[in-house]
């Protein structure tokens, strides 16, 4: 699927490979880029990839829910008295997920 502010284009292919991106993008894709992390879309420039929230949440809940050092962790990130910044965040698990790659920036 390829969006922009007038018109959304779907196309369905046999395959999700590299060349299939490409054709649906342009080689000289010029854009931002927002998709989960699948390697047909690694010849797109880093600074013109954005991934995909719902993908980020799903693998952070997934870290989260484990025993042992990931929930040592959840904990210490709920606990923690770092402010995040406010993107319309409605749960705290959304909160808490914000504070975590917020870490890594």
């Amino acid at each position: 699927m390829a969006v922009t502010p007038l018109v959304t284009f779907f196309e369905i292919a046999l395959t999700r490979c590299t060349q299939g991106a490409k054709n649906l993008l342009g080689e000289n894709f010029g854009g931002i880029l927002n998709s989960d992390r699948h390697g047909a879309y690694n010849w797109v420039d880093l600074e013109k990839r954005q991934l995909c929230w719902a993908h980020l949440k799903r693998e952070f809940i997934k870290i989260s829910e484990r025993p042992g050092v990931s929930a040592e962790l959840r904990e210490h990130w709920l606990n923690s008295k770092r402010s995040c910044l406010n993107f319309g965040i409605e749960s705290e698990m959304e909160r808490y997920l914000v504070m975590i790659l917020a870490s890594w920036l």
